[in-house]
């Protein structure tokens, strides 16, 4: 597990943000791809669907959890490939260069020194 992901969980501090996490964990799929109905999720945890918006939204800020496109009227979701992944070892090192791609272009980052060159 990466120490990024763990301190990023570390600044929850709402119960309901892990319990909406590990009801999204229930429904991993293959490389690591989340399809959640918000209103399941609440109904499951007993929680309202604005609560569970508001804690898949402070996921997403957190980078635990990557957002996808709609599928019908469910949004997406894909577990960051760096707090764990589902799936095979080469998708994985492909999810994980290209995340870390994004936080670079993000960062304004052009590139990479390797062995003091």
């Amino acid at each position: 597990m990466n120490q990024d992901v763990m301190a990023a969980l570390k600044q929850f501090k709402r119960l309901e943000d892990y319990r909406v996490l590990f009801a999204l964990l229930e429904r991993l799929d293959f490389e690591n791809f989340i399809n959640a109905s918000q209103a399941d999720i609440a109904n499951e945890l007993e929680m309202d669907r604005a609560g569970v918006n508001r804690a898949i939204k402070r996921l997403i800020v957190a980078e635990a959890v990557i957002e996808g496109p709609k599928v019908g009227i469910n949004r997406t979701y894909r577990l960051n490939p760096n707090f764990g992944w589902k799936g095979s070892v080469g998708n994985h090192k492909k999810a994980v260069s290209d995340q870390m791609r994004q936080r670079m272009d993000k960062a304004g980052i052009v590139g990479v020194v390797e062995n003091g060159r």
